[in-house]
């Protein structure tokens, strides 16, 4: 199939050639083979192609093709390949600028697909006022969204939020839970902060709390 030209056999074998199964290991052949793929329209091979540059693992680094297999992947809707667009503009790599508003044009692309680490990253942006002017509330927003995915940054972001009353009315309740959910998925400083709340809470505050956490389940995508 890949032979004739299918843009999905051909993506599929340089992944088999990438990874090794089925045949020996060949990250030169999955490249070809991905090239191929790209060049029929295949927007999964074309993101492996924009990865690959931008890292330089199997050809030599180039910032530019990099960008360029990203942003045709991310213009077919590829939610993968918008989000790493808007990290590199975040970043500013190489010869690639840095361009804040650009970098939220893409954020915002994938976090209103549904991408758990796009949707923190949103909200980051809305905090800080990166790309985007400072809007506390709906930072909050996009770190709720992210969390409520099971995502747990998001959840220690938002824990904070209720902590302080920052763009959500503040709760107590609300920020030892996601606290405590970011504490199990081993957010950073999430199991401090999660104490310190805890300490001042009652005995009924915290069993109530508990009882949440156990129930607790992750939301679908949205």
């Amino acid at each position: 199939l890949a032979e004739k030209g299918d843009a999905r056999a051909q993506f599929n074998i340089g992944v088999m050639y990438d990874e090794g199964r089925g045949v020996a290991q060949d990250r030169n052949k999955a490249m070809d083979w991905w090239e191929k793929a790209a060049e029929s329209g295949n927007p999964h091979a074309k993101h492996n192609l924009g990865l690959a540059y931008l890292t330089g693992d199997g050809v030599e680094q180039n910032y530019d093709l990099a960008v360029s297999w990203l942003g045709e992947a991310a213009g077919q809707g590829l939610i993968r390949s918008q989000y790493s667009l808007g990290k590199i503009y975040g970043a500013g790599l190489g010869n690639i600028s840095q361009d804040d508003e650009m970098s939220f044009i893409w954020i915002s692309m994938a976090a209103k697909s549904g991408f758990d680490k796009a949707q923190y990253n949103l909200g980051k942006m809305y905090r800080d006022g990166r790309g985007v002017s400072k809007d506390s509330s709906r930072a909050a927003r996009w770190f709720l969204t992210a969390a409520e995915q099971g995502y747990p940054k998001a959840q220690r972001n938002i824990g904070t939020r209720y902590l302080r009353g920052e763009g959500v009315e503040k709760s107590n309740l609300k920020a030892l839970l996601w606290l405590t959910l970011a504490a199990k998925g081993g957010a950073s400083g999430a199991a401090k902060t999660r104490d310190e709340v805890a300490a001042k809470m009652t005995p009924a505050e915290r069993e109530s709390v508990t009882a949440m956490v156990a129930k607790w389940r992750p939301k679908p995508a949205k």
